[in-house]
C-alpha cells in the first residue's frame, strides 16, 4: 500500500537527470497509490501528497503543459 514512496523517489531522480517523461510517470504512479489509501492514511501522508502534486506540476510545466502543471500546483497549495 505504500508504493508511493519509491515512486516519489524515482520521480525526483528522473527529474534531476532531466528525464521529464519518466518523472511524470513516476509521480502519476505515486499519486495513484496515494489515492488508493484510506482518507485517514492519506492525511497521515499529506507531505507526500504535497510533494507529488508540486513536483508533478513542475514536471508538466517543464513539458510546456502549463494548464495541467498549474492545476497540480494549486492542488499542492490546497493540500498544504
Amino acid at each position: 500500500p505504500y508504493k508511493f514512496i519509491p515512486h516519489c523517489l524515482l520521480g525526483e531522480i528522473y527529474n534531476d537527470v532531466e528525464q521529464i517523461h519518466d518523472s511524470v510517470n513516476s509521480y502519476r504512479a505515486a499519486l495513484n497509490s496515494l489515492m488508493a489509501l484510506s482518507p485517514l492514511e492519506t492525511n497521515r501522508y499529506a507531505l507526500y501528497l504535497m510533494l507529488v502534486y508540486n513536483n508533478l506540476g513542475l514536471s508538466y510545466i517543464n513539458r510546456d503543459e502549463n494548464d495541467q502543471g498549474l492545476g497540480c500546483i494549486v492542488k499542492a497549495e490546497q493540500a498544504y
